[in-house]
């Protein structure tokens, strides 16, 4: 048996604290969209994703702890059941078996229907029937999603009585072992891959399928880490962090023990040609450097969306604000972080003369040729 690698708490406050604010802020977009959940009762429609896509992004969501309790005061795992329901939402069991994954991995509640739908599959006398009988390939890829759903909610699905659970489980195992390859593949990559993280999910004894000889395979489809675009590279990632789509309930365990998120800053509307825009310089002036930089915005921007355009363009400039009374607050600029021991604090000036800013970032709208100079001031 493949013994799961367990991940540190370190690993995981790289990533709470990497992907989880840019995860966020792809959301901020379309989090609006969820709110006629409550009354049309089809949020999906609302959102323009796939039900299955829904799921994936709640098992992306739950990987960077990201609640999906409570998202914008929606509760996803609410939307993600009903929509378990629904006899037109799947198209599919590729599609069905994430959105089981995306309830398990996060210890929500499956109805029993949901669970029963999954064992019987697409013929309930024949476990390993899918859709794509006549391509193998599809064929053992849908079969390791199941196999994984299955097994991340086996605990649900023995609780609630379901027959043949763990014999219809074992099938789909034998299926995909009887799959592979001379070669040690099960397919191409992804294929391959998913087979992987199903067998080792459900703890298949390496003496009925060559693990070594897949692993071998795997590492030979990769180009610099890339295994043939972001899709299929996002399919093989967990394999090779020894880990499996259904595995991301030990997740919710480290969530609790890390610290909360930087808050999420607004997203500024894309730029389009012909625009109405505005051009002007930032400046930063601390211990005796200087660092000039120019900046577009939109006409009616204030210097806050400035700064986060900027940010998002130039990696050479960073920044740190925080919410007060007065708006929003610079903390940082560049790693250079005000120091109150010292009485050293970050101020705004305009112009070249260095007039003292009447307002903060979120109360100056720059115009055309415009200079705004961020300067570390002593105060003491």
């Amino acid at each position: 048996m493949m013994k799961m690698q367990h991940h540190s708490t370190t690993v995981y406050s790289c990533a709470h604290n990497s992907a989880r604010p840019m995860f966020q802020r792809f959301w901020d977009d379309k989090f609006v969209l969820l709110a006629p959940y409550r009354t049309s009762g089809d949020p999906i429609g609302q959102l323009g994703i796939s039900a299955g896509r829904l799921g994936q992004y709640m098992l992306a969501m739950q990987s960077v702890c990201i609640s999906v309790d409570d998202f914008y005061e929606n509760r996803l795992q609410v939307v993600m059941n009903r929509l378990l329901r629904r006899k037109d939402t799947f198209t599919n069991f590729f599609a069905y078996s994430f959105s089981i994954l995306s309830l398990c991995s996060g210890n929500f509640t499956i109805y029993k229907r949901s669970l029963l739908k999954l064992v019987h599959g697409t013929d309930r006398r024949h476990p390993c029937s899918t859709q794509f009988d006549v391509d193998p390939g599809h064929n053992i890829d849908i079969l390791s999603l199941e196999v994984m759903a299955m097994v991340c909610a086996r605990d649900q699905a023995i609780q609630l009585g379901i027959r043949r659970w763990d014999r219809v489980l074992s099938a789909r195992v034998q299926c995909i072992i009887d799959g592979q390859s001379d070669d040690g593949s099960f397919g191409n990559a992804i294929t391959t891959s998913l087979a992987v993280q199903a067998l080792t999910a459900a703890e298949a004894s390496q003496s009925t399928w060559n693990c070594v000889d897949a692993v071998e395979f795997l590492l030979t489809q990769q180009t610099n880490g890339d295994f043939g675009g972001v899709a299929s590279t996002s399919q093989i990632i967990p394999f090779l962090n020894c880990n499996n789509f259904g595995s991301l309930r030990e997740i919710s365990e480290t969530c609790s023990q890390l610290p909360p998120p930087m808050p999420s800053r607004p997203v500024p509307t894309v730029i389009e040609p012909g625009d109405d825009t505005v051009t002007f310089d930032i400046e930063v002036r601390a211990n005796g450097d200087v660092e000039s930089y120019q900046v577009t915005i939109l006409n009616g921007e204030n210097l806050y969306f400035g700064m986060i355009r900027l940010a998002d363009l130039n990696n050479d400039f960073t920044f740190e604000s925080s919410g007060s009374a007065f708006g929003e607050s610079i903390d940082a600029i560049n790693g250079i972080s005000d120091d109150s021991v010292n009485s050293l604090y970050w101020t705004i000036h305009i112009g070249q003369e260095g007039t003292f800013a009447p307002k903060g970032i979120e109360g100056l709208f720059p115009s055309d040729d415009e200079v705004y100079i961020f300067i570390l001031t002593d105060f003491s």
